[in-house]
Protein backbone atom coordinates (compact mmCIF):
# COMPACT_ATOMS: atom_id res chain seq x y z
CA UNK A 1 0.00 0.00 0.00
CA UNK A 2 2.65 1.96 0.66
CA UNK A 3 5.14 1.62 -2.52
CA UNK A 4 5.53 2.19 -5.80
CA UNK A 5 4.52 -1.20 -6.82
CA UNK A 6 1.56 -1.41 -7.54
CA UNK A 7 -0.98 -5.08 -6.40
CA UNK A 8 -4.07 -4.93 -4.86
CA UNK A 9 -2.98 -3.35 -1.66
CA UNK A 10 -2.17 -0.34 -3.39
CA UNK A 11 -4.00 3.35 -2.89
CA UNK A 12 -5.01 4.27 -6.10
CA UNK A 13 -4.82 8.06 -6.96
CA UNK A 14 -3.86 8.43 -2.93
CA UNK A 15 -1.16 11.25 -2.38
CA UNK A 16 1.64 9.97 -0.75
CA UNK A 17 1.77 12.27 2.17
CA UNK A 18 -1.92 11.62 3.21
CA UNK A 19 -0.76 7.81 3.79
CA UNK A 20 1.64 8.96 6.43
CA UNK A 21 0.69 8.18 9.70
CA UNK A 22 1.72 11.90 11.08
CA UNK A 23 -0.89 13.07 8.58
CA UNK A 24 -3.63 10.33 9.00
CA UNK A 25 -2.99 9.89 12.51
CA UNK A 26 -4.22 13.14 12.75
CA UNK A 27 -6.68 13.31 10.42
CA UNK A 28 -8.16 9.84 12.46
CA UNK A 29 -8.12 11.68 15.82
CA UNK A 30 -10.13 14.74 14.77
CA UNK A 31 -13.02 12.68 12.89
CA UNK A 32 -12.89 10.06 16.43
CA UNK A 33 -13.33 13.85 18.15
CA UNK A 34 -15.43 15.43 16.06
CA UNK A 35 -18.03 12.02 15.99
CA UNK A 36 -17.45 11.65 20.09
CA UNK A 37 -18.24 7.85 19.65
CA UNK A 38 -18.34 6.01 23.16
CA UNK A 39 -16.85 3.00 21.39
CA UNK A 40 -13.63 2.67 19.11
CA UNK A 41 -12.75 -0.28 17.65
CA UNK A 42 -9.11 -0.03 15.46
CA UNK A 43 -7.99 -3.06 13.54
CA UNK A 44 -4.88 -3.58 13.14
CA UNK A 45 -3.94 -1.21 15.15
CA UNK A 46 0.07 -0.49 15.77
CA UNK A 47 -0.27 3.52 16.26
CA UNK A 48 -2.22 3.18 19.56
CA UNK A 49 -0.03 5.28 21.72
CA UNK A 50 -0.06 8.04 19.00
CA UNK A 51 -3.80 7.70 18.92
CA UNK A 52 -3.61 7.88 22.70
CA UNK A 53 -2.10 10.67 23.07
CA UNK A 54 -5.02 12.98 21.60
CA UNK A 55 -8.38 10.73 22.55
CA UNK A 56 -6.69 10.48 26.70
CA UNK A 57 -7.16 14.21 27.61
CA UNK A 58 -10.90 13.79 26.31
CA UNK A 59 -11.51 11.07 28.64
CA UNK A 60 -10.88 7.75 26.68
CA UNK A 61 -9.38 4.54 27.65
CA UNK A 62 -7.74 1.80 25.51
CA UNK A 63 -7.03 -1.73 25.83
CA UNK A 64 -5.96 -3.72 23.65
CA UNK A 65 -5.97 -7.46 23.13
CA UNK A 66 -3.19 -9.92 20.49
CA UNK A 67 -4.42 -11.09 17.53
CA UNK A 68 -2.18 -13.94 16.43
CA UNK A 69 -3.83 -13.74 12.54
CA UNK A 70 -3.31 -10.21 12.41
CA UNK A 71 0.26 -9.18 10.61
CA UNK A 72 0.29 -6.44 13.31
CA UNK A 73 -1.09 -8.10 15.90
CA UNK A 74 -3.31 -5.89 17.94
CA UNK A 75 -6.97 -5.22 18.14
CA UNK A 76 -7.72 -1.74 19.71
CA UNK A 77 -10.60 -0.44 21.32
CA UNK A 78 -11.16 3.24 23.42
CA UNK A 79 -13.96 4.06 25.36
CA UNK A 80 -15.21 7.05 26.78
CA UNK A 81 -15.51 7.08 30.31
CA UNK A 82 -18.91 7.30 30.43
CA UNK A 83 -19.31 4.22 28.67
CA UNK A 84 -16.89 2.40 30.42
CA UNK A 85 -18.19 3.35 33.71
CA UNK A 86 -22.05 2.30 32.41
CA UNK A 87 -19.87 -1.60 31.78
CA UNK A 88 -19.00 -1.80 35.24
CA UNK A 89 -22.38 -1.87 36.81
Amino acid sequence: AYTDTINEKTFIKVDKECLQWTYRGIKICEEILRFEPDIIGIEECDQLEHIMRYLKPKGYESFYQIKSTSPIGKIAKALSEEYEEEIKM
